[in-house]
């Protein structure tokens, strides 16, 4: 299940402590490509239910994006204790997501 962070705080709650695997997936209400992003990371979470999803609005919460440097949607960024390990930007493959998750839990 994908978590939709609503404030600094939940997204520190859920993802900057979280010992683990965190996927955050960056989007925004308007970005076509985001929509599209979308069920293929609702449909990696409920496969991989052993490592954190969340979803930020960057419309809604631009201090996260900013602290990320996020400048381009879809971004995804793969946190590994709480540390940037990597980083989609655009339109990407679910496989290439795949690709990511499974040197992520490495």
């Amino acid at each position: 299940m994908v978590k939709e962070i609503s404030s600094v705080e939940h997204f520190d709650k859920e993802v900057t402590g979280f010992q683990g695997l965190s996927v955050i997936d960056f989007s925004a209400g308007w970005c076509g490509p985001c929509k599209a992003l979308a069920p293929v990371i609702d449909r990696l979470s409920q496969k991989y239910t052993n490592i954190n999803f969340v979803m930020v609005n960057v419309e809604q919460q631009p201090t996260i994006a900013a602290r990320f440097s996020v400048n381009a949607l879809p971004t995804i960024l793969f946190l590994k204790n709480g540390k940037v390990s990597q980083q989609l930007t655009g339109s990407v493959s679910e496989s290439k997501i795949v690709d990511a998750l499974t040197k992520g839990m490495a």
